[in-house]
């Protein structure tokens, strides 16, 4: 089945944690039939796109088949045109695309044409090659949601939402927790980087769990 997925964040410190732990794992165990592992970044300069492909060749011993994307230089529109031809050569093939950065593929997040274009385009490529597409998207301090018109409308679609947010009692750690999921849930469980810039699972702290994200002031289910 396909899916889009989610993730929020407050900081860069801890989306990178996400992304360091989620990339290198799917690069590794993925299905025989749909190896190919596709990263866009839309936000990060060359120094730091490097880093994060660099990292996932040390944690897994080669990039195989893993092929990223540097969009920074692009506009909105051609970000999107790139990405779909990305899709058009190896979608067939493709079991994950992460896309750092969602909210650069619109020319306004609170504009709601442009936030139907590119959740239509999400829902698109997910149809059309049954793949996963893990977006990330910032998330409003005051209320736990995405910014912008962009980030309601992914977040209706979404199968699943995961926020990623720094620990409070270890800054240098970051606490993952599922805000909403169509299917099986997980616990919450905490993540930190050691001195070689490897993710780890975070052990022995004690962390405050947050209310679980709500779309009509209580917790629901599913309310999709």
């Amino acid at each position: 089945m396909s899916a889009a997925v989610l993730i929020s964040r407050y900081s860069s410190f801890s989306k990178n944690t996400g992304l360091n732990f989620i990339l290198p794992a799917m690069v590794v165990d993925k299905p025989q039939n749909k190896p190919m592992v596709l990263y866009f970044d839309t936000e990060q300069g060359k120094f730091d796109s490097h880093n994060v492909i660099k990292r996932i060749e040390t944690m897994v011993g080669g990039l195989g088949d893993f092929k990223a994307f540097r969009l920074r230089r692009y506009t909105p529109q051609e970000r999107c045109e790139l990405i779909e031809y990305a899709f058009e050569q190896y979608g067939d093939v493709c079991c994950l695309a992460v896309i750092d950065g969602i909210a650069d593929l619109a020319t306004a997040i609170n504009d709601e044409d442009e936030a139907t274009r590119v959740s239509s385009i999400l829902l698109r490529l997910t149809a059309d090659y049954q793949c996963h597409i893990v977006t990330v998207l910032h998330q409003n301090k005051n209320d736990n949601f995405a910014t912008g018109h962009l980030g309601s409308m992914v977040m209706k679609k979404a199968e699943l939402i995961v926020s990623v947010t720094r620990c409070r009692e270890d800054k240098d750690s970051s606490i993952v927790e599922s805000d909403y999921s169509r299917g099986i849930d997980f616990d919450s469980f905490m993540m930190t980087i050691n001195w070689d810039g490897i993710p780890e699972m975070g052990e022995g702290i004690q962390f405050t769990k947050k209310e679980k994200k709500t779309f009509n002031g209580k917790e629901e289910e599913n309310p999709f």
